[in-house]
């Protein structure tokens, strides 16, 4: 498993996720309001094939996703989308 990040011009995205042929990428939002998913969305154009995942604001509880190992999340997202 291999975490890093990715950007491009003024697109980012927090986490990547690599786990042989699988990406998960991870955009952390905080605050009161979700801010544009920019990055994320630019990352889904790019790879399709990739699974996403908001964390914070306007996603997954920030204490939910750091209970859990990064093997669980894939596998979770796994049975959701049947990969």
């Amino acid at each position: 498993m291999q975490i890093t990040y990715w950007r491009e011009g003024n697109k980012e995205v927090d986490f990547l996720v690599s786990l042989r042929d699988r990406l998960l990428a991870i955009e952390v939002k905080s605050g009161r309001r979700t801010r544009a998913l920019s990055g994320l969305l630019a990352f889904q154009r790019r790879f399709p094939k990739a699974q996403t995942m908001v964390v914070g604001t306007g996603g997954i509880p920030t204490e939910e996703f750091l209970s859990r190992s990064a093997a669980d999340w894939f596998r979770d997202i796994a049975a959701l989308t049947g990969l």
